[in-house]
């Protein structure tokens, strides 16, 4: 068990044994650790149960803790020790819970931590997969008291939300994403990252509710099945509610990580109605504040919101990536930089550059297919750096219209 209590209270739990000591020869023929070490069982717990228990004792010192961050605590029996710390620390700003505590707490303790927290701003869950003795070995597992349903849990205070990792037990879906919207209109960053149990419709209700305070949005739901490295398609259905729109309309937007499932020209500037110059773009609440690097990803599988039955590949839909790219040149001006994470390939558009392993394509040109001016990248399908034991010498760089000449030959496709 780690322990730490300063200004930051931190909980949580790991052991394992070394496999090569669990190798060594035992003199009696059996396991080598009933030879060395009698059996003796610790409550794993038992750090838990006596910070709360010290919180309880010692209030003066409750009045100084910050920040609570718990991981590693995930049944419904121990859940319950995380509430009883909580209601010690009446000055926390910053709590990092388990997901499992939307299941496992009570209405009462969520309209304490939303109601009766003053200074709390940061909230943030941390998922996880549980082992089959895990949920087998817990009766409570599939308890479920829908705190977010009542009108009394209110996260109007909260400046920052957060959601990492995905879990194989009740994990956070939309349906909670809605809930927490309803009354999360101040937040300023939204950080979802590690899911593929949250998709762009419940982000949409989040961004909707803090459409006027919103500042960062950092949306990656990356697969853990494949190490974290592809992104999946957050929404594989035609969206209801046109996503584009709402994050360029978003007065104080400056910081912008997302992964959309369709995308058109409205990704990058407001509706021709609103302005016909991307650069003029002085309506007041259509203005476009993205500053520094953004990424924009769509997934393989995704599509261009006016013509979503088409595939990418589908010439009507080049016109719409190209008009993409060319509305990102243009904001270049205005010192953004934005990349296209586009099926398995990495555009920038201001400096007229695709990404990408070519080799497959090149080979079956047979030479009629040659890009110019091709060099190594270092870029990759995980980020900026793509270069990762070794790999880097798969992806090269070419130019934007040597990629389209590519894919109207139909040698190049946007899939992994």
């Amino acid at each position: 068990m780690y322990f730490q209590f300063s200004n930051t209270l931190g909980l949580t739990s790991h052991f394992s044994w070394d496999p090569k000591f669990l190798a060594l020869p035992s003199p009696s023929g059996g396991p080598l650790t009933s030879d060395i070490f009698p059996v003796v069982y610790q409550d794993p717990y038992q750090i838990l149960k006596s910070t709360a228990a010290l919180l309880q004792e010692c209030p003066e010192l409750s009045s100084h803790v910050r920040r609570l961050w718990f991981s590693g605590i995930y049944q419904f029996t121990n859940v319950t020790h995380i509430f009883d710390i909580i209601g010690r620390c009446d000055n926390v700003r910053s709590l990092t819970l388990p997901w499992s505590t939307l299941r496992y707490g009570a209405v009462g303790d969520w309209v304490y931590i939303t109601n009766n927290l003053p200074r709390l701003t940061n909230l943030e869950f941390l998922g996880a997969d549980l082992k089959k003795s895990q949920i087998s070995g817990d009766a409570n597992v599939e308890v479920n008291y829908k705190a977010l349903e009542d009108v009394r849990v209110d996260f109007s205070k909260l400046r920052r939300l957060g959601i990492r990792g995905s879990s194989n037990v009740q994990p956070i879906v939309d349906a909670d994403l809605w809930e927490i919207a309803r009354t999360a209109t101040n937040l300023e960053e939204i950080h979802i990252t590690g899911t593929s149990s949250a998709t762009i419709e419940g982000i949409t209700a989040l961004v909707s509710s803090a459409h006027k305070a919103l500042k960062v949005l950092n949306y990656a739901p990356l697969d853990q099945m494949t190490a974290g490295f592809t992104h999946l398609n957050p929404s594989p259905g035609i969206p209801k509610i046109h996503f584009c729109d709402i994050i360029t309309s978003c007065p104080n937007l400056t910081d912008v990580n997302v992964t959309v499932s369709h995308i058109c020209e409205h990704i990058l500037c407001p509706p021709p109605e609103y302005s016909e110059d991307i650069m003029a773009l002085d309506t007041p609440q259509r203005v476009l504040k993205w500053h520094g690097n953004a990424t924009i990803r769509l997934p393989y599988g995704g599509h261009t919101c006016v013509h979503p039955e088409l595939p990418l590949e589908h010439p009507d839909n080049w016109a719409v990536l190209q008009s993409i790219f060319g509305t990102a040149r243009k904001l270049q001006q205005k010192s953004l930089l934005v990349e296209f994470v586009i099926g398995n390939y990495t555009f920038n558009p201001a400096t007229f550059s695709v990404s990408g392993d070519f080799r497959e394509p090149k080979k079956l040109a047979e030479g009629m297919w040659e890009p110019e001016g091709e060099k190594e990248s270092r870029r990759g399908p995980w980020g900026n750096s793509g270069v990762w034991e070794g790999m880097g010498s798969r992806w090269t760089e070419i130019g934007e219209e040597d990629f389209f000449n590519g894919v109207r030959c139909g040698l190049v496709k946007f899939e992994y």
